[in-house]
């Protein structure tokens, strides 16, 4: 959604086609689009430690039942 927005585009419909997503769920987004800007760090951040846990899981550094308990401390982490 940031990046769609970040190019300009803040039709609903173009969105949940470019998207793959159902127009009710991108209308509803645009409406949060104050809220992702301002959160946009933490967001970023997030999606990069779940690519570096999905990484880690996937090259076995990690065991695949840590991925939830992973989730839940980058969630709850108050520094993130």
């Amino acid at each position: 959604m940031l990046d769609f927005l970040r190019q300009g585009i803040s039709d609903s419909k173009i969105i949940a086609s470019e998207g793959k997503m159902p127009p009710f769920t991108a209308s509803n987004l645009l409406k949060q689009s104050e809220t992702l800007h301002r959160n946009e760090g933490n967001i970023t951040t997030f999606f990069k430690k779940l690519v570096e846990l999905d990484y880690d899981i996937k090259t076995g550094a990690v065991p695949a039942e840590y991925f939830w308990l992973a989730v839940k401390e980058m969630v709850l982490k108050k520094d993130a």
